[in-house]
């Protein structure tokens, strides 16, 4: 029966709908009849490339992949399979060079550009990315360049010009879940009021996104909405399992509607993540080093990437209340009140005695209320 289909004229056909439908094995059992019947099908060995690609099976794939280009050398779709296959196989300058290539024979190839920008950004070239992204969104306005490009910039510290990236894509694909989650997210970086609306519109597009349903819960969170924050968390935990800042919002947001025993049933859950596979001594290891970064930041008055640092601390180690109120007092040196009063309120319910994250917490509530 394979090799009757093999012959069959519409054989390419029925095995990039194998592979389009995720039977990428059954797709590549097909086509290497196929190519055995037709060896100079350049399109043939392409499609089992790209199927031998998504198995993976990494030298079949660049040896198909390879053959192709061998037929039709100057055939940028054939470059581009290659980078997409070294870029799937972990081989970020072999990829570099391949979209390069295939750019050099096609200077219209967007996706081959975007594609290109990804992999200089796992380089560490997110200026040369930027330019990539900027000249593709020029050929080809689309959400997708648009969103990678605003997660460049959020890695390099431009967050306005990264939310702006992001509402253009918003802006071009209003039903797109993820442009919508990452408008919210950055206006939520930012401070913006209207942060929780823009991630209630990415739950609603995309209601199994758990990090939009764990962001939107940490937003509802901060503004004193417990009750709606839980539901919102819930829904993160059940989705993504195990993520320890979404765990520990969830105690906060059980302890604001009096259930404790939750809260306490959330932290247990923290701390049994931290010890298992002996991760807790690392993890406290390494969110140490970065609340220390963020101390020097916040020394040399660069409060935003200070402010990021604790973050990230706070991701590793929830349950610490000296990076709770370093990232508190951030938060106030920003003027981010209504944040910093809740980081605080934290702070203090875990160790009352803390005489400067009280003083700050005084400050933040009345800075707070002069803004109402």
């Amino acid at each position: 029966m394979a090799a009757a289909l093999a012959q069959a004229p519409d054989a390419l056909d029925g095995a990039r709908r194998l592979l389009t439908a995720g039977r990428a094995a059954e797709s590549a059992a097909l086509l290497e009849e196929f190519v055995a019947a037709n060896p100079k099908s350049a399109e043939a060995y392409l499609l089992l490339g790209a199927a031998y690609t998504v198995v993976p099976q990494r030298g079949k794939a660049l040896t198909a992949i390879g053959k192709a280009i061998e037929l039709r050398p100057k055939w940028a779709a054939a470059h581009h399979a290659l980078g997409l296959a070294h870029g799937r196989f972990a081989e970020p300058e072999a990829a570099r060079t391949a979209f390069e290539r295939a750019l050099a024979l096609d200077p219209r190839f967007v996706d081959a550009r975007v594609n290109l920008a990804l992999v200089l950004i796992q380089l560490g070239d997110r200026a040369g990315a930027l330019s990539q992204l900027d000249r593709a969104i020029r050929a080809r306005p689309a959400a997708y360049p648009l969103i990678v490009r605003g997660k460049a910039l959020m890695e390099m510290d431009r967050k306005t010009e990264a939310l702006d990236s992001f509402e253009r894509a918003a802006k071009l694909e209003p039903e797109n879940a993820e442009a919508a989650f990452r408008v919210g997210l950055a206006q939520r970086t930012l401070g913006r009021p209207e942060a929780a609306a823009s991630l209630r519109r990415a739950v609603d597009l995309d209601p199994r996104n758990a990090m939009a349903q764990a962001e939107l819960g940490k937003s509802d969170l901060a503004a004193g909405r417990a009750k709606p924050a839980i539901a919102h968390l819930e829904i993160a935990d059940r989705l993504a399992p195990g993520d320890r800042t979404t765990l520990y919002s969830l105690s906060r947001a059980y302890r604001a509607v009096g259930d404790v025993s939750e809260a306490e049933a959330a932290e247990k859950k923290i701390r049994a993540l931290l010890d298992a596979s002996g991760k807790r001594d690392a993890a406290l290891y390494e969110s140490t080093g970065l609340n220390n970064e963020g101390v020097e930041l916040d020394k040399a008055g660069k409060y935003e990437e200070a402010l990021a640092k604790y973050r990230a601390a706070l991701e590793l180690d929830p349950l610490n209340p000296g990076f709770r109120r370093n990232l508190g007092l951030a938060l106030c040196r920003l003027e981010l009140w209504s944040e910093a009063k809740v980081e605080l309120k934290e702070v203090l319910r875990i160790d009352p005695n803390d005489a400067e994250a009280s003083r700050a917490l005084y400050l933040a509530l009345d800075r707070a209320a002069e803004r109402r």
